[in-house]
């Protein structure tokens, strides 16, 4: 969504379009759920002590995950739509300009890097902590037959979808550059788990159905807290 507003502000219009939209969260998504969810926890996570009831869902680690990775990619997508044809030396389109293969190859490849980078980003999330994100990664069948299909599936949206898609197909060396490119959140999530944890504290949203303890509640702590 920040990537669809900057790129509204910028080029004065979506740089995805609607189909491609589509694509990416209903058939990319779908193999990336399937994918997570099939995943078996580790022996690291199986020793681990169950949540409490007043624990968070997003836990610090998570925000250390999430927070940077958005800013990386923001960063990365910006700079495509800003730099993109000067640096590929091809033509932008215009606002009113009907599109075609040859000026809609700048947002095709802003479209394939961003999806490349979310399919990087599946690795990464199969852990919040450990360094080591390819841990055990080839003992699930389903994750990596659902990752391999998730990029095939974009391959072809790329290469033959033509208008319906308003994707431009690309060269082998095009689609090298993005998956390059993509890499990059493959490589900085391992470097934002270095980052301290105490600067993610402070985020602690209340969540849904969470109230504050009366002082009732409280007060039967405090008595609880006496008695041991």
């Amino acid at each position: 969504l920040l990537t669809v507003l900057t790129g509204g502000v910028i080029l004065v219009e979506s740089p995805f379009s609607t189909m491609q939209l589509f694509g990416a969260y209903l058939i990319i998504d779908t193999f990336a759920t399937i994918c997570l969810a099939t995943d078996l926890p580790t022996i690291n996570t199986l020793k681990e002590p169950p949540p409490t009831e007043n624990e968070h869902i997003l836990t610090p680690a998570i925000w250390r995950n999430i927070i940077p990775q958005t800013l990386l990619q923001l960063f990365i997508l910006g700079a495509f739509l800003i730099f993109g044809p000067t640096l590929l030396g091809k033509p932008q389109k215009g606002i009113n300009e009907n599109w075609s293969s040859e000026n809609g190859t700048h947002k095709t490849l802003i479209f394939h890097t961003f999806i490349i980078m979310q399919l990087f980003s599946e690795i990464n999330s199969r852990t919040i902590c450990q360094l080591n994100i390819f841990a055990s990664l080839f003992s699930n069948v389903i994750f990596c037959v659902g990752l391999a299909c998730s990029f095939g599936i974009q391959v072809l949206l790329i290469q033959f979808g033509g208008s319906l898609m308003k994707c431009s197909p690309l060269t082998l060396a095009q689609h090298l550059i993005c998956i390059m490119i993509g890499s990059l959140s493959l490589l900085f999530g391992i470097i934002f788990r270095m980052i301290p944890l105490s600067l993610f504290d402070s985020l602690k949203f209340k969540e849904a159905g969470e109230s504050n303890p009366s002082q009732e509640e409280m007060k039967n702590e405090g008595d609880v807290g006496r008695l041991k």
